[in-house]
């Protein structure tokens, strides 16, 4: 007996939603890959409710069925139509896509069905860990390979320095303006306005950036950004050369998250790593660089490990608190007090910039290959990117940093 109408037009619905994707992200089934699958998802997860505002369209059970369904539907496409090599198949088979299959009873009888990492079961989360230096520069040198367009070539660069400098998401990289750009510029602070993204009022904080991230937005948005618009046969009326988003599509139109995600994947490709890199991973190893630079500063206290929970149990025979757990933010307050802080956000400046600077200096040479003579406009860039390199390491960060970072945290592989 076969599917009933409404059955084949759910499935219909459900299937469509992949070729949209497909359409939107200008890929083929031939680009499908495990990176592509996950951004689906998260396109799926994130998609905004039509009726009600401010809410998720599906949950993590329909997010499932729809990529189950896909799947479903790219086994059978294989099997009809001739491809180019194997879109799904099982681990170790070569497949663009690899998934695993599972079996469950139902009504006493074994159902099969397939999994796969894309998958967002509620109970269950994701275990991201922190993107590695040589992972993130490997990122960097294939973005003159990504695509012809110097424009695209630019974007790419700016926005993974933008996730690794900042630890933002992707939405609230993609939600960055113009405007914030030039503003950062204005104050003088290099700090750069963001946007929180899981809060319903998407509250506003600063965030510190080295001085050559600064200065490379800036380049981008007056040369590649601009004459890139220029060219655009059809413009939208409200985007112009200094207004708008900073990051946008070949066509011109605000760049989306899963966008972001797809060009980490084709220049992940493009580098030849095997391993996973993804900006969650960059937002990891920023988070990561935040807190092992303080760890540091509070290890060159001497202090004995257990030290936090010794003061805690303490105040809290005094205080009356039950747990003390509850109590732990002032730990936070009470090292701001010391002057902890002050410190460890010298050293974590210093080493940013240090970074980011050369950074700079690597795409300057990679930009001369075979011995070829430097410019003189890129011999004044590198003199400016060492003077702020000097700038930053001024003697007392150096003292500093004797003191602080002596090894006891070894976390190397992530700096």
């Amino acid at each position: 007996m076969g599917r009933s109408i409404g059955t084949v037009r759910n499935d219909a619905a459900q299937i469509a939603l992949l070729l949209v994707f497909l359409y939107q992200q200008n890929l083929s089934f031939d680009d499908i890959s495990n990176d592509v699958m996950n951004a689906f998802s998260d396109y799926l997860v994130n998609e905004e409710d039509r009726v009600v505002p401010q809410s998720k369209r599906r949950g993590g059970r329909q997010t499932n069925k729809i990529l189950r369904r896909t799947l479903d539907y790219l086994q059978w496409y294989q099997a009809l139509f001739p491809v180019r090599n194997v879109l799904v198949g099982p681990y170790g088979s070569g497949a663009q896509i690899t998934v695993e299959e599972k079996s469950v009873k139902v009504n006493r009888r074994n159902t099969h069905y397939l999994r796969h990492e894309c998958m967002v079961p509620n109970d269950i989360a994701r275990d991201v860990k922190p993107m590695a230096r040589n992972i993130f520069t490997s990122l960097l040198d294939a973005c003159g390979e990504i695509a012809k367009s110097r424009f695209v070539q630019s974007r790419a660069r700016i926005m993974l320095k933008l996730l690794s400098d900042t630890g933002a998401r992707r939405v609230e990289i993609a939600t960055i303006l113009v405007e914030d750009v030039l503003r950062t510029k204005k104050n003088g602070s290099c700090k750069l306005l963001l946007k929180t993204a899981k809060r319903g009022d998407w509250k506003e904080r600063l965030v510190p950036i080295p001085e050559a991230t600064l200065d490379a937005l800036l380049t981008f948005i007056e040369i590649d950004r601009r004459l890139h618009l220029r060219k655009l046969k059809h413009k939208q009326k409200e985007i112009t050369d200094n207004t708008g988003p900073l990051l946008l599509t070949f066509r011109g139109k605000p760049l989306s998250t899963p966008t972001i995600t797809v060009d980490i994947s084709r220049l992940r490709k493009i580098a030849g790593i095997s391993e996973r890199a993804t900006a969650h991973m960059l937002r990891h190893r920023w988070i990561t660089i935040q807190v092992v630079e303080r760890l540091k500063a509070y290890i060159g206290k001497k202090l004995p490990i257990d030290i936090e929970n010794t003061i805690l149990t303490k105040v809290a025979s005094m205080t009356g608190h039950k747990q003390i757990e509850s109590l732990k933010p002032y730990i936070y307050l009470a090292f701001d007090e010391m002057g902890v802080w002050d410190t460890s956000d010298a050293v974590i400046n210093m080493r940013v910039n240090a970074e980011a600077a050369h950074r700079e200096i690597q795409e300057i040479r990679q930009s001369h290959p075979d011995g070829e003579s430097l410019k003189k406009n890129d011999l004044k860039r590198v003199d400016k990117l060492l003077e702020q390199l000097l700038e930053h390491i001024k003697p007392e960060f150096v003292e500093i940093a004797n003191k602080r970072l002596y090894g006891e945290v070894s976390l190397d592989a992530y700096m």
